[in-house]
């Protein structure tokens, strides 16, 4: 089997980040939306941010790759007050 290239462990690495920062915030949305079908489908997005996160950490643990931090729940807070109208989340 081929070892990953450095651009490629670059690009799960960056995309790891970015799905682990998407979980916090999206949590964060979760946690404030009122509307439902919004609330669906931040729940589906929120569910893929975090398949994608293990996916690539699967990948890591296979190619002995250190496991980035990431952002963890200690990077927000969910009871903080609500900043944006449902209609936001649905863009972002």
């Amino acid at each position: 089997m081929e070892k990953l290239t450095s651009a490629e462990m670059g690009k799960l690495w960056a995309t790891y980040m970015g799905n682990s920062m998407s979980t916090c915030i999206l949590s964060y949305f979760f946690q404030h939306v009122e509307d439902q079908d919004i609330k669906k489908l931040l729940e589906n997005a929120l569910s893929l941010s975090k398949e994608f996160q293990k996916t690539i950490k699967d990948i890591f643990i296979k190619e002995n790759f250190p496991i980035p931090h990431g952002f963890t729940k200690e990077d927000v807070n969910l009871d903080a007050p609500r900043l944006f109208e449902d209609e936001f989340y649905v863009h972002y």
